[in-house]
């Protein structure tokens, strides 16, 4: 980030994206199973699996990357 990440602006940045991004991941898992379910119905169980099981690796891979963040920290 060229430096960024060290100003106070940066920080601010980062611990947003730090808090966010989890979140937002959440949201996504919410409507990607509300969207299998209706495919569910439609019979369409393939399709249906597929988009929730997406959603749920980026939440870990998030939710990874806060923890290696948060092990890099010093107090």
């Amino acid at each position: 980030m060229f430096g960024f990440n060290q100003t106070d602006a940066g920080f601010g940045c980062l611990l947003a994206l730090f808090v966010l991004v989890p979140l937002i991941n959440l949201a996504w898992i919410a409507a990607e199973i509300k969207h299998s379910v209706m495919l569910c119905k439609h019979g369409q169980r393939t399709l249906a699996v597929f988009g929730p099981t997406v959603a749920v690796l980026f939440f870990l891979e998030a939710v990874a990357i806060d923890l290696y963040l948060l092990s890099q920290m010093r107090m």
